[in-house]
């Protein structure tokens, strides 16, 4: 194992926000958003790692992020400190894991010597998410299609997102933690949903890359999660009808959620009226307007 010898002592990375799924992709369609969080690595000499302030959870992310990429690099451990801030909510469908677990590794590559490129850590991230619908647009950006071949190899295609799409991000104030959101799913489908969603995933893929974006209600008409995790989210449905009626190009539950997307080029203000009249007064939320990350993840 190569000894770790630090390029520089600091560095910043910045990954963007994700949504996934994009209703009928379950698992395997991502896009990368125009929000994103900065994630700060500086070496501190030893082996310890240090993130202030951070929960047991975190810790153990960033543990084993680490450790991950010190053993696939080669490399022996440095000791380091680790802070993230930025715009991606905690547990709300947007990828903040993924945004800390690819700072940690890309920020640890870099200061390392970039010993790997940017195929091995998507493959990497992927491992510690355990599906790449999330993984794939944050380190390429873009729409990306992604499939695990074995349990390591990433296939995937990037496509370019049309910079005119605007995506209205309506962000719950609770948290759904994805553990609890993939607990309540099915553990056997019926073929015909099996059969439906198959269909409309490869609708909506050819839709958003055609630009053919009649096309996109149908393409997000899910049968395999969002009816399900509806029970958790309780406005979604009456904000996707309402967003649809006020002229939006297409919506769904943004990862495991608890934000709901909605995509449009037309009125925004006009869609956020009728999102909140579908909204109860009880439930607190907030919106934020963004447009695709063509990117992907970056050094400061």
């Amino acid at each position: 194992m190569k000894r770790s010898t630090p390029r520089t002592r600091q560095v910043t990375v910045e990954v963007p926000g994700t949504t996934a799924n994009l209703g009928t992709g379950l698992d395997a369609l991502g896009l990368a958003l125009g929000i994103s969080n900065r994630c700060r690595i500086r070496c501190t000499g030893g082996r310890g790692m240090e993130w202030q302030g951070a929960s047991k959870r975190a810790l153990r992310m960033m543990q084993s992020a680490a450790s991950a990429f010190f053993q696939r690099a080669g490399r022996k451990p440095i000791g380091f400190s680790f802070e993230v801030d930025g715009d991606v909510p905690v547990a709300r469908g947007l990828g903040s894991s993924v945004t800390v677990r690819l700072g940690i590794v890309a920020g640890l590559n870099r200061l390392c010597g970039s010993p790997l490129d940017g195929e091995e850590l998507l493959s990497l991230v992927t491992k510690l998410e355990g599906h790449p619908d999330n993984a794939a647009p944050a380190v390429f950006g873009g729409f990306a299609v992604s499939a695990l071949d074995g349990k390591t190899r990433v296939l995937h295609v990037r496509f370019r997102v049309d910079p005119s799409l605007k995506f209205l991000l309506i962000i719950p104030e609770a948290k759904l933690e994805t553990e609890k959101a993939r607990k309540i799913l099915p553990r056997v489908y019926s073929r015909a949903d099996a059969a439906h969603n198959l269909g409309r995933a490869c609708l909506l893929t050819a839709a958003l890359v055609s630009k053919r974006y009649e096309l996109l209600w149908c393409g997000v008409d899910d049968r395999l999660h969002q009816p399900y995790r509806a029970s958790l989210i309780r406005p979604l449905y009456p904000v996707l009808k309402a967003a649809r009626s006020a002229g939006a190009l297409g919506g769904w539950l943004s990862g495991s959620g608890s934000t709901i997307c909605i995509v449009t080029r037309g009125d925004v203000p006009k869609i956020l009226r009728a999102v909140r009249k579908a909204i109860p007064r009880s439930i607190p939320w907030t919106c934020k307007v963004v447009r695709a990350n063509n990117r992907g993840f970056r050094i400061l």
